[in-house]
């Protein structure tokens, strides 16, 4: 089944929402539909802001259509899809992230299977006949050695999946709460078995029942007439015969009664409860009708469960209410993440009595309409994406037969009562409720010696898109402001960037206080509380974000125009008066030690942080972890402190891009920050690393599927000189899908589902140049040594090559036209700028400058980022596995350290 969010609104005249000129918002998807004589429906969104167009085929085949004992076929198929045609007989990646292609790739659910990607409208044509021809020339490219890859690469997927915190409860509940053969009584990922089972004739049996035209669905949304795009779609695909015709279900609600019970253990920081009801499917007016429901329950900081739960009684981090809608059948999850040391059945009770409440009362207008405010926000953020317009209109025509009933739900939402909600959360959740409760895992080892077997004892006594031009203006009291105009949708986001000192700068402050410190700054305010504040947000349809590391803090709205002054006061009254209040210090800090747990547990995190740790060392500010020891130091002085010393204009610029310009938006930026006084910030500076030689630790989790390898080593500070060049070097050897580490572990030796190169820490200190490889167990040691022999052969045996090299230029520099498509990516680009200190055209003479980077660049910076003999190696895996495999191997020697980088005895 699928989760796709729909938020929109026609046209909305309910006086109770009239406070933020919804009235006022039509938004819609303009689209053409056709239908070509093979029987390939075709769908046009015709949107020229950007010189792209958003290109995606969806195919009505999902895992509800495999047949007993091909279980996860669909998905695997998928795959396939991505390994070549007849006529373009390579990774499917390589030709068109060479025509500028971005946002590629594929996706299965139970009812279908698409491909999407993203090209510059001058690649079209390209695209449509590489599209066509794996619909129409498949077969003759598809062999038993693909297969074979493609089934490893599935595989390595579903473990990653498993191995992950809660990973286990969706085959569980699939099989739980649908009957067997119904066709969402499996998971889409399938069975390690079936998968093996599958066979080269199953592959192009499937493609043809289910791979032609008759059965596909194409959507371009961008850069693209109707007229153009139905010429090129007939001309690419027109001559692709018709698949025959296909049986599918309808509908298959499969209506539960009484209570199911389920408990699961797994490596988690903390318990889950959830419960799950079988709803109507996506095209009727209950599952819309529950969407509400699940709103008044969870949505928002104000809403039932979390205001009781989360915010009150703090018994829960998190509660979720959400339809996973299907076409034959849908259900409804309500998801609690219960405290460590909270008693389950306690806030199960709870979670009854609120639910209780809602079936006999219905939610109150008031929680109707934020949702309702919330769902047009939301909606005029989404249509700024080419991609969301395409797959929405997709779903709809998958779905309804008509991709304008996209705006259904919305029609229910907009016009529904509360006794309408009530009536339909009566039908659907007074009944047949499955409950899955997930615990942690107990601590459970193994006696340092067992009894003497030789002889039985003897019985004892029993004892007891290109940038927009960029306007600047320094404001009276230092603040740097940025305007960058975009008008294409009602809405207006911003981002005000401090700069702050690390923590090394006030040797008091502990490690995790300047992210605690900010994370504080939207749970109240002198005048408002956290819940005043969520709940004022969501009447505005405004968004408020902070974020803060010990290097930078930020604050971000966005909002719709129309409710651009109301948000910026509320803004500017969360980043001036923040109250620190104690009580929600103490929230936020019982969360905070939860998520260092949380990160303990999840193999990539633990990796992440032990890595860290042993590369800089506990001397270093950047070898220093966020623990519970030091959250517990932290007090609410500190915060204030903290506040008071970096939060100050000169020290900050606020960046602003959307429906504005500097001449309207500077008079109201001055009239909410007029109170925001200079002050005198000095900060340190971040000093250089330590010098390290190469090592290797594990972190042992018991029983895991996978070891994730971490691998990495200090490097070079940010400077422009080396970026451009070490941008490209890092896509080419491990930052890209086609990448050569990742081409090697994943795709030609399948031991992997993904490796990754990437280089961190990026602020005013030294970064981190590191790699990502989780891998199959039992290829823990093959994976060591051909990542070594990557990186030792890159300088002298085997530096890229100038195919490698033209690849990630091409990659780079002909995705630019779809960089900036949406304001988000505008703000954060511009913000970037003003901390870089980058000219405002630096993004114009970019393409040059990749271009004109030679080999010899990149082989230097190469030697600067990847140095074998310092090299710290983090493997997060079955220690009694790896280890002695290891041994065997010549590897080591091996230390066995914790999650924080600590040496074990």
């Amino acid at each position: 089944m699928k989760n796709f969010v729909f938020a929109a609104v026609l046209l909305v005249s309910s006086s109770a929402l009239a406070q933020t000129n919804l009235k006022d918002l039509k938004l819609e998807i303009p689209a053409a539909k056709y239908v070509l004589k093979n029987g390939l429906t075709l769908i046009v969104n015709e949107d020229r802001k950007a010189p792209i167009v958003s290109v995606q085929v969806w195919y009505k085949v999902g895992s509800r259509d495999e047949p007993a004992g091909r279980s996860g076929f669909a998905h695997l198929f998928e795959h396939l899809m991505f390994n070549g045609s007849e006529h373009s007989d390579t990774d499917w990646f390589k030709p068109v992230r060479g025509m500028g292609g971005t946002a590629i790739n594929g996706t299965t659910d139970a009812d279908r299977t698409n491909y999407f990607q993203t090209v510059p409208t001058g690649a079209l044509e390209s695209i449509l006949w590489l599209e066509s021809d794996r619909m129409g020339h498949f077969l003759g490219a598809v062999s038993q050695a693909k297969l074979d890859e493609q089934r490893g690469v599935v595989q390595n997927e579903k473990r990653q999946g498993e191995n992950r915190p809660y990973g286990f409860t969706y085959e569980r509940i699939a099989k739980a709460t649908f009957p067997a053969g119904h066709p969402y009584s499996h998971t889409t990922i399938g069975s390690l078995d079936d998968l093996n089972a599958a066979k080269l004739e199953d592959v192009k049996d499937w493609f043809r029942t289910w791979y032609g035209p008759s059965n596909a669905v194409i959507a371009l949304s961008g850069d693209i007439s109707p007229a153009d795009a139905l010429a090129k779609v007939e001309k690419a695909f027109g001559d692709i015969p018709p698949g025959p015709p296909v049986v599918r279900a309808k509908e298959w609600i499969a209506k539960r009664s009484g209570v199911q019970r389920d408990v699961g253990y797994d490596r988690v920081a903390q318990p889950r409860l959830i419960k799950v009801w079988n709803v109507p499917s996506d095209v009727s007016r209950d599952s819309a009708l529950l969407d509400l429901a699940g709103d008044a329950l969870t949505g928002g900081k104000t809403s039932r469960l979390y205001k009781r739960l989360v915010h009150d009684e703090q018994v829960a981090t998190s509660v979720r209410a959400v339809v996973d809608r299907g076409e034959i059948a849908g259900q409804f999850y309500l998801t609690v993440d219960v405290k460590p040391g909270v008693d389950v059945a306690k806030v199960e009770a709870e979670v009854d009595e609120e639910l209780a409440r809602l079936l006999k009362d219905g939610p109150t207008q008031g929680e109707l309409d934020r949702a309702r405010t919330d769902m047009a926000a939301s909606t005029a953020r989404a249509l700024e994406s080419t991609y969301v317009k395409a797959a929405w209109l997709l779903d709809a025509e998958s779905a309804f037969g008509d991709p304008q009933k996209w705006r259904d739900r919305l029609d229910v939402a907009f016009s529904a009562t509360p006794v309408e909600v009530r009536d339909a959360a009566r039908r659907w959740l007074s009944d047949g409720q499955y409950v899955l409760t997930v615990l942690p895992r107990p601590p459970f080892t193994v006696a340092g010696a067992g009894m003497d077997r030789a002889t039985l004892p003897k019985p004892t006594p029993t004892a007891a898109e290109n940038l927009p031009a960029l306007e600047h203006a320094t404001l009276a009291n230092g603040l740097k402001l940025i305007v960058a105009s975009r008008r294409a949708a009602p809405m207006v986001t911003m981002t005000l960037a401090v700069e702050t000192g690390f923590s090394d700068a006030d040797a008091a402050l502990p490690t995790g206080a300047a992210a605690m410190t900010v994370s504080l700054m939207d749970e109240g305010t002198v005048s408002r509380d956290g819940l005043q504040i969520s709940d004022e947000l969501r009447s505005l349809g405004a968004d408020l974000s902070v974020n803060g590391d010990d290097e930078r803090a930020s604050l971000s709205l966005s909002t719709l125009s129309s409710s651009l002054d109301a948000a910026l006061a509320l803004f500017a009254d969360v980043t001036l008066h923040p109250a620190f209040k104690p009580e929600d210090l103490e929230r936020e800090r019982r969360q905070a030690i939860v998520g260092v747990e949380r990160a303990r547990q999840q193999p990539n995190a633990a990796g992440a942080r032990a890595l860290r740790a042993l590369v800089f060392g506990a001397d270093h500010p950047y070898g220093r972890l966020t623990t519970e020891s030091a959250l517990t130091a932290f007090t609410r002085e500190q915060a204030v402190a903290y506040h008071k010393r970096w939060f100050t204009p000169e020290n900050a610029t606020l960046v602003v891009v959307g429906d504005t310009t500097l001449a309207e938006i500077r008079p109201k930026i001055e009239k909410a920050f007029a109170g925001w006084r200079k002050g005198s910030v000095q900060r340190k500076a971040v000093p250089e690393a330590r010098a390290t030689t190469s090592g290797l630790y594990v972190v042992d989790r018991p029983g895991s599927p996978q070891s994730v390898i971490m691998v990495g080593a200090a490097a070079p500070k940010w400077n422009v000189e080396d970026q451009v060049a070490l941008n490209l070097f890092n896509d080419a050897f491990g930052g890209a899908f086609t990448s050569r580490l990742n081409m090697n572990l994943r795709e030609d030796k399948h031991w992997s589902y993904g490796v990754r190169s990437s280089v961190g820490m990026d602020g005013r200190g030294p970064r981190l140049f590191q790699v990502g490889a989780p891998v199959q167990t039992d290829k823990t040691v093959e994976s060591v040594l051909e990542l070594r022999r990557e990186f030792t052969e890159l300088a002298q045996v085997r530096p890229l090559t100038a195919d490698e090299i033209a690849q990630v230029k091409n990659d780079t520099t002909l995705a630019l036209p779809g960089r900036w498509e949406s304001l988000g990516s505008v703000k954060g680009t511009v913000v970037d700028l003003a901390y870089r200190g980058l000219p405002d055209d630096y993004w114009s003479s970019f393409a040059s400058r990749v271009n004109g980077t030679t080999a010899e660049e990149l082989s230097r910076v190469s030697a600067k980022f990847v140095r074998p003999a310092e090299m710290v190696w983090v493997i997060v895996g079955d220690a009694a596995k790896i280890e002695p495999e290891m041994k065997k191997a010549g590897i080591g020697p091996v230390v066995r350290v914790d999650a924080d980088g600590v040496v074990l005895k």
